[in-house]
């Protein structure tokens, strides 16, 4: 499923939204009742609650083009660059429509009773195919290196890619501020009240801290006593988690090595990291909706 367009539906105004899953960037919106809203072309209206539009209308408005009939959707699309007009065909009038040849609303704008074909849906979209829209490329209105594509290098760190930083692994804070800039957030841990057992935590001051950089999908957790990274956590924003929309999607790709018959791929901000374990015959997967990079 997480390969899958993420959607939203908005039942009042009539509209359904479709994200792209890899970029989450919106790529097509639906009008599913056009006579819930007003609808106008180049500042003329077509279409109102108080007046439905027609194909004729349609036609004459924003100029000819090609269309075709889906047997599926019992409905005639006619589309325009980056627009598709939708007349569904009444059960009533499908078999006339179907003896028409050529199969076209151009050639009659009306059916046998005289009635018009009613826009029934409106499709916007980036590209010039409906079945398979593109999210548009990052540009005006995105924010800066949006999307970029992080590499988890294991026991190192982080390399954001398009501009070139590198975090590792034991950088101080002041590294991490030079190449990250200052953090969104920084989130202290609760003190630990079990350290005390813990030989390793005698003469260490306070708790463990996250530098949260929403904006890069990504927290940095600092060491106490050191003040240097131990700790990367990259999300990737999946809708329905309880961190949805806090951060930006971290599009990471981890590549690991084959080692000692377990063999790893490579997963692209898909929130889960799929590997193959040759000796036991399985294939299990994790959740990666919160990775966790640690040094180790």
């Amino acid at each position: 499923p997480r390969g899958l367009d993420s959607g939203i539906s908005l039942p009042f105004p009539g509209l359904s939204l479709r994200f792209d899953p890899a970029s989450q960037r919106l790529k097509l919106i639906e009008v599913c009742d056009p006579r819930r809203l007003v609808l106008s072309y180049s500042g003329k209206e077509f279409s109102s609650p108080a007046r439905g539009a027609v194909f004729e209308q349609v036609y004459h408005m924003f100029g000819p083009s090609h269309g075709q009939y889906d047997r599926r959707k019992r409905a005639y699309l006619l589309t325009y660059p980056g627009l598709t007009m939708v007349f569904a065909v009444p059960e009533q009038h499908e078999d006339a429509f179907l003896s028409r040849q050529p199969l076209d609303l151009t050639s009659a704008m009306t059916y046998p009773d005289g009635s018009h074909p009613q826009l029934s849906n409106v499709c916007v979209f980036q590209g010039t195919d409906l079945d398979s829209p593109q999210p548009p490329e990052n540009g005006e209105g995105s924010p800066p290196h949006y999307n970029q594509p992080v590499r988890v290098v294991p026991s190192r760190g982080l390399v954001l890619t398009q501009q070139g930083i590198e975090v590792s692994f034991g950088d101080s804070c002041q590294d991490v501020l030079s190449e990250l800039g200052p953090p969104g957030d920084v989130y202290f841990k609760a003190e630990d009240k079990m350290k005390i057992h813990d030989p390793a935590s005698v003469g260490t001051v306070g708790g463990d801290y996250l530098y949260n950089y929403f904006a890069h999908g990504l927290d940095v957790l600092f060491d106490a006593n050191t003040h240097s990274v131990k700790k990367f956590v990259i999300h990737t924003n999946l809708p329905g988690h309880y961190d949805f929309n806090c951060y930006a999607r971290c599009n990471f790709s981890i590549s690991l090595a084959t080692l000692e018959g377990v063999e790893a791929q490579t997963s692209r901000a898909t929130g889960a990291l799929r590997y193959g374990v040759g000796t036991l015959g399985t294939s299990p997967s994790r959740d990666l909706s919160g990775s966790v990079v640690d040094q180790q």
